[in-house]
């Protein structure tokens, strides 16, 4: 596997038009055509005496309604996306435009969501004993796809069994879930001042609320806003005998992320010398005392604890919904399998732990079928499930 990465500049992620957005993903793509396979980019010819292509997997972490396999119309922007005029144009067409423009022998065939790509990911990789339900994303958004009856999809009109080259496919279909949107009304999700001070500050105010109460994008501001509370409700003692300068992170919309709590949950030291270090560095506060530390690692957990917890909701609730324990036990299958890729899931501290735990405490899981419930890093798994799709589209197409 051959990767480039390059992130993307936030006058892409935030603009009047939809050019500087696929115009910078057509460029990065010419620009590792280049560096890897320089002479793609002269027009050569397959043995079939066609013109020669690569055909390109597109993952699009955002709403979209998809038509077919490489059709996908935006419903609604996340992660901090607002790019004005996109919402109902089709993505694929957009970034084929950009590579064509530039010449590229690059073919959009497949656009799917990086849980898509993670489910196929780890299928791909899964042993033959566990049965593989799920992929999942706990990174800077979350979100997750599963494997469903399509007689349970009520969305969907009944439709004829679907056939390929004359075979019966089974009756099945993969279900881009968008739990992100879960309980829009809140009637289920906790609701804490700092929460919804952190959905007023978004760009997507009263949307995707289950994400931002999970995923990385927001916990630092979660963070931030809780420590700001502490700060200037004079009984509580934090940062009692410090000067938080005006200039400091803390005052800064988005200056606090997810990383500075993973390394606050990480030291283990009893002096916590680290953290202080970490909190003069990346708050500027100077003279920080091991209580003071203490105290933001308490905060810092609590927060990352509740992201963990409620992430398991979701996983639980496919596990229950597909019967998936029921299943693995008929088929003989040792474990249900769930593929998951992302920071957090990676990289915050004891964050799978906290999923695990609160799987344990569904009471239709319980201790012994949460033991039977495999998570698995499907690491890249977006990029490397979004390759193998564009594969199977482009051998379906030669067919």
């Amino acid at each position: 596997m051959i990767q480039f990465k390059i992130p993307i500049p936030s006058a892409c992620m935030v603009s009047k038009t939809t050019k500087a957005l696929f115009s910078f993903i057509a460029q990065s793509i010419r620009d590792f055509l280049m560096s890897n396979y320089p002479g793609s980019l002269s027009n050569s010819i397959d043995e079939n005496g066609h013109p020669s292509h690569f055909n390109l997997g597109f993952t699009f972490s955002h709403a979209i309604d998809q038509i077919a396999l490489d059709s996908g119309i935006l419903l609604r922007w996340s992660k901090g996306f607002d790019i004005d005029g996109a919402v109902g144009q089709n993505m694929c067409k957009l970034l084929q435009a950009e590579l064509d423009e530039l010449n590229l022998p690059v073919h959009v065939s497949a656009i799917i969501n990086d849980t898509v790509g993670t489910l196929m990911a780890r299928a791909y990789a899964s042993p033959s004993s566990t049965r593989t339900i799920m992929g999942a994303v706990f990174g800077t958004g979350t979100n997750g796809a599963y494997i469903e009856k399509r007689s349970r999809i009520s969305k969907m009109s009944p439709l004829a069994s679907l056939t390929t080259n004359g075979m019966n496919m089974e009756d099945i279909m993969i279900v881009n879930s968008e739990w992100g949107n879960f309980d829009q009304k809140l009637q289920f999700l906790p609701n804490t001042p700092y929460d919804k001070a952190v959905d007023l500050g978004s760009v997507n105010p009263g949307i995707e609320l289950y994400e931002k109460r999970i995923s990385g994008m927001y916990l630092g501001e979660i963070f931030r806003f809780a420590i700001l509370a502490l700060i200037e409700n004079y009984p509580v003692s934090i940062f009692r005998n410090c000067l938080v300068p005006e200039d400091s992170q803390l005052h800064v919309k988005w200056g606090i992320d997810s990383e500075f709590m993973s390394s606050l949950e990480s030291d283990t030291d009893l002096k916590l010398t680290r953290s202080i270090i970490e909190i003069e560095t990346r708050m500027g506060i100077a003279n920080a005392s091991r209580e003071d530390a203490t105290a933001l690692k308490t905060i810092s957990h609590a927060i990352g604890r509740r992201s963990a917890r409620l992430g398991a909701v979701a996983l639980g609730a496919v596990v229950l919904q597909t019967d998936s324990l029921e299943i693995c036990n008929v088929e003989g299958r040792l474990q249900v399998d769930i593929g998951v890729d992302g920071s957090l899931i990676e990289m915050y501290p004891g964050f799978v732990e906290e999923i695990r735990g609160a799987l344990r405490d569904i009471e239709e899981i319980g201790v012994d079928g949460e033991k039977l419930i495999n998570i698995a890093i499907a690491k890249d798994g977006s990029g490397v499930g979004a390759a193998l799709t564009a594969h199977i589209a482009a051998v379906s197409d030669a067919k």
